[in-house]
């Protein structure tokens, strides 16, 4: 099988996107987002088998994974279903992060 690699730069331009994008729709002064090793093997692994060796359709399909992750966190948020997160321990939610 073929090994499939989405460009670096397209990579790199979506991170420098969700920072800027964290840095203004949050209130934290504190933005620590980038890149991620996991996330680059979980987007991999979900648009490597769809894509196959064709690496502009790689980042046409991880373009629209994200914007789909995006909404669903978005609409996750509109139903405030972050008050889930307050039944979990402490010691849960420190091994999940």
């Amino acid at each position: 099988m073929a090994s499939l690699q989405c460009p670096p730069a397209a990579g790199l331009y979506a991170a420098l996107g969700g920072m800027v994008l964290f840095a203004l729709f949050t209130s934290s002064r504190h933005v620590i987002t980038g890149p991620d090793a996991a996330v680059a093997i979980l987007v991999g692994g979900a648009v490597g088998p769809i894509a196959g060796a064709d690496a502009g359709q790689a980042v046409v399909l991880s373009t629209w994974l994200a914007l789909l992750v995006a909404g669903i966190l978005l609409l996750a948020a509109w139903l405030r279903l972050g008050a889930i997160a307050e039944l979990l321990s402490s010691p849960v939610m420190l091994g999940f992060m």
